[in-house]
């Protein structure tokens, strides 16, 4: 053993380490988010709202989104023009869009919204939220009398012969909204089919 190791630090006496993939400051979740839930940590919401992330503040004297991302499976659009009642309101319209039509089993989707002072913002859909069915047959963990402490990831409430399928649809909205500022929320419908599986948490 110790003339295998001598012979590897010959052959490489100063290996170089990898590379550590830095994340992008537009991708990067705001430093707010993981606190937001409060006194019930809540990961699967916290994943969610890790798709998107819009940031609206004064730019030329009006509301602007000043920080857009979004990631699979969500997609957001902010139209230069909306065509509304009030055409010269100071506000941003947002709507968001589902890939491939809808949610499927084990798919994250949300949004961390934050509304700077003095400005106004409206998430919008396109369309009703589709959410697809899941397979049958989930064996779920019994619970304990701690259960209610947390909300816990789905690795903890199924078995590891799962399969995807089995997984909670989940979508969150974590929202801040700064003095004299609106946040409006006003999506379509959602659409379950039948079997399916789905949570939606707003804060």
């Amino acid at each position: 053993a110790g003339a295998r190791q001598k012979r590897a630090a010959q052959a490489d006496p100063d290996p170089t380490p990898e590379p550590t993939r830095r994340v992008s400051a537009v991708m990067a979740p705001p430093a707010w988010l993981q606190s937001h839930w409060g006194g019930v940590p809540d990961p699967e919401a916290e994943s969610a709202c890790r798709v998107g992330v819009l940031e609206v503040s004064r730019s030329g004297g009006k509301s602007a989104a000043t920080r857009l991302f979004h990631q699979y499976p969500l997609r957001l659009i902010v139209p230069r023009r909306v065509k509304s009642a009030f055409p010269d309101a100071d506000c941003i319209w947002c709507y968001s869009v589902t890939f491939g039509g809808g949610l499927v089993a084990g798919d994250r989707s949300g949004m961390s919204v934050s509304v700077a002072d003095g400005c106004a913002a409206v998430l919008a859909t396109q369309g009703t939220t589709k959410v697809y069915k899941h397979a049958r047959g989930v064996s779920v963990a019994p619970r304990t009398e701690h259960s209610n402490d947390t909300i816990t990831d789905e690795a903890s409430r199924y078995s590891a012969g799962d399969a995807k399928t089995s997984r909670d649809t989940v979508q969150a909205l974590a929202a801040r909204v700064g003095a004299g500022s609106l946040l409006a929320v006003l999506p379509d419908p959602v659409q379950s089919f039948r079997d399916s599986r789905f949570r939606n948490r707003q804060r």
